[in-house]
């Protein structure tokens, strides 16, 4: 069986990400337009940052376009390298992945100071931190870019399972 993975668009950071079998177009990631905030934090609800808090400072916001389509950026201002999590990263609990499913990843980003690194892409899975999809990198330019990667599920994962988007340098990913 084959499912879609999908991200329509990263626009500040996100503006879609879905996930669906190829058959059917139901999305499996929450909040995947990163329209709602419920509780008026400034954060898409269901998206959280992850990394070493003593090693990075960086920030998830809830901005609009210029049509009024939720969008997110994900900002690092400071990183010290020297711990595995000295790094920025968006990240969503829960995502599930089914070992030998195919899954398109599809999305654009722009990035100011992140431009020559390489961001990464990968769904883990929390119980041993083995992958349930491999790991895919790009690197953002200052203006928008499309990007579309084919993956194979390497791992069933469901409830101890997260997506993650990361970079190891200061900047802004949108």
């Amino acid at each position: 069986m084959k499912r879609l993975l999908g991200i329509a668009a990263l626009l500040l950071f996100l503006l879609s990400f879905n996930i669906s079998p190829l058959a059917a177009a139901t999305n499996l990631v929450r909040n995947a337009n990163f329209e709602q905030d419920g509780d008026g934090d400034g954060i898409p609800d269901g998206w959280r940052l992850s990394g070493d808090r003593g090693s990075v400072i960086q920030e998830l916001s809830l901005q609009r376009d210029s049509r009024g389509n939720g969008l997110a950026r994900l900002r690092c201002s400071q990183l010290r390298a020297g711990s595995r999590s000295a790094h920025a990263m968006l990240r969503q609990s829960a995502v599930a992945i089914t070992k030998g499913w195919d899954y398109r990843l599809v999305f654009r980003a722009r990035g100011i100071g992140v431009e020559d690194e390489a961001v990464h892409f990968s769904v883990k899975n929390t119980k041993n931190w083995s992958q349930c999809l491999d790991t895919v990198s790009f690197i953002p330019k200052k203006s928008w870019r499309r990007f579309e990667f084919m993956l194979r599920g390497t791992g069933n994962c469901a409830t101890n399972s997260r997506l993650q988007f990361w970079f190891n340098s200061i900047g802004t990913l949108w």
